[in-house]
């Protein structure tokens, strides 16, 4: 970069080199042309009058040219002055240098005005010549001629030159140290951060951006931080992903394996024992379908693809259709679920993916509820400040009235609806609460019957993030867990009023 920019201000030098000597030239030059033509209409103006002479030797020497006045009968010159005002004889006379030998000629063909300019080698210079006609009489025309010579222009050039060198090598010199301090402290941080994006290209997130240089550089670094955060991150889901998917793949794999293995060995003709046998192979294949179908539906909610339709919704109804979906029979081992809800709750969201979300609470809730012990699911009006109570409602369970008797918030106050489902199992330790909601997380699990896929309360946080609704989590080790969500109260239709 810094040979760069000093190539750069060598060619802008070059480029105002060129610029400036052909201004000077052409300005000088067409200076001159335009004082010659200034001077002969002058001269012209004067012609006839009784100090005519006198006029032209005073512009003569005022304006540094050589006046000329020629006769065309004989050729003579009748006047002669120099660039001094000096009258000069015909032996001293510019005329042989300047007047061409056509010029009568010339000055038919253009109207009696010609301009033209003369090389004079002795002298190495260049005059500028105008010749008009100012007269006829009986012996023929009379004709001006006044020539100014180009003298000065290449020892101004020669002066610009020089001091114009000088300037320039200052210029370049000032502009290779500008260039060289902006290097070093514009292109070496941009320098240092490329070899760090190259370092985190091939797998070191760990390495510090260095924070150096210009405002817009560490910009850079900042945001390259966070890319190489975020790079880590999905650098360790990924690696999490691969170790829970093999552990969670692996080892119903296993078990069916085991099993099939055991219906070919030892089963035998027996029925009962290739029916347990059997009984766990379908058990394992249900296990994998659920996790690839909770994989599957956990990507759909992250992709972004799925938009959540809203629309209002009888929650009581969708309640009951899931706790009885999801009641245990008789003697499975699971608890009495019992729900204590406001009468006529209405809500505005996508009543399948709430579904989905009661589903898993209520099954997480069956799996880890001791059978003795009932779940409760409690549904009231409330707004953003009822979430400070629900500790109280987590602490106090029993003291929670029956479903007639629940007294909710007028809903006109009420832009909320909360949903809780409390169990009596083994709690979250206060340390794992925020881990629990990280897709294929498990709590200690109690053994592999109560285990799940480890993806749904990640689900359940996915499509309340797309309801732009809060959830979350109120237990103690050893007494429990109360979860909850909060959803958009909607107004009862007219029908059901």
């Amino acid at each position: 970069m810094w040979t760069s920019l000093t190539l750069v201000s060598i060619l802008i030098a070059v480029i105002f080199w060129l610029i400036m000597e052909t201004s000077i030239r052409v300005s000088y030059e067409q200076d001159n042309v335009d004082q010659v033509d200034r001077l002969m209409w002058t001269t012209l103006e004067r012609y006839g009058l009784e100090d005519y002479s006198e006029t032209l030797r005073l512009l003569a020497d005022s304006d540094d040219c050589y006046i000329q006045l020629l006769q065309e009968s004989d050729g003579a010159l009748l006047l002669s002055f120099d660039a001094d005002g000096t009258a000069q004889t015909t032996e001293t006379a510019q005329a042989s240098g300047i007047i061409p030998e056509d010029l009568f000629a010339r000055l038919d063909a253009s109207g009696g005005v010609i301009g033209y300019r003369v090389d004079d080698a002795g002298r190495n210079l260049t005059w500028n010549v105008k010749a008009a006609v100012t007269a006829y009489d009986a012996t023929g025309r009379y004709v001006l001629i006044l020539s100014k010579a180009l003298t000065n222009l290449n020892l101004i050039l020669s002066v610009f030159r020089k001091r114009l060198m000088f300037v320039l090598l200052g210029v370049l010199v000032g502009a290779v140290l500008i260039a060289f301090f902006f290097t070093r402290h514009f292109a070496g941080p941009v320098n240092r951060l490329t070899e760090r994006a190259k370092q985190m290209a091939e797998g070191d997130y760990d390495s510090p951006f260095p924070r150096q240089g210009p405002t817009e550089v560490l910009a850079l670094s900042d945001t390259l931080k966070g890319a190489a955060t975020e790079f880590r991150a999905t650098e360790e889901l990924r690696r999490d992903f691969i170790s829970n998917v093999t552990h969670d793949m692996k080892t119903p794999l296993t078990v069916i394996r085991m099993n099939a293995e055991m219906i070919e060995t030892v089963a035998g003709n027996d029925p009962q024992r290739r029916s347990a046998y059997l009984s766990g192979i379908i058990a394992e294949v249900d296990h994998l379908s659920e996790f690839i179908s909770d994989m599957m539906e956990l990507s759909r909610l992250q992709s972004g693809t799925w938009l959540p339709e809203l629309a209002p919704f009888h929650l009581n109804l969708l309640i009951s259709a899931c706790v009885n979906t999801m009641e245990p029979n008789p003697g499975a081992g699971g608890g009495r679920i019992v729900v204590r809800a406001c009468q006529g709750l209405y809500v505005r969201a996508d009543s399948m993916l709430i579904g989905r979300v009661l589903e898993n609470l209520l099954s997480n809730a069956l799996k880890f509820s001791p059978g003795d012990r009932e779940i409760q699911v409690t549904a009231f009006h409330g707004s953003e400040a009822t979430a400070d109570v629900l500790p109280r409602l987590y602490a106090f369970p029993d003291a929670i009235a029956p479903e007639t008797e629940v007294k909710p918030d007028p809903p006109s106050l009420s832009p909320l609806v909360y949903v809780c489902v409390r169990d009596f199992g083994p709690g979250v330790p206060k340390n794992q609460q925020e881990q629990i909601w990280d897709r294929y997380y498990h709590v200690d699990p109690l053994g592999r019957e109560n285990t799940g896929t480890g993806i749904g309360l990640n689900i359940i946080r996915e499509i309340m993030r797309l309801h732009h609704r809060p959830c979350g989590v109120i237990s103690e080790e050893g007494k429990g867990c109360l979860f909850w969500i909060a959803l958009e109260s909607a107004p009862a239709p007219r029908e059901q009023e």
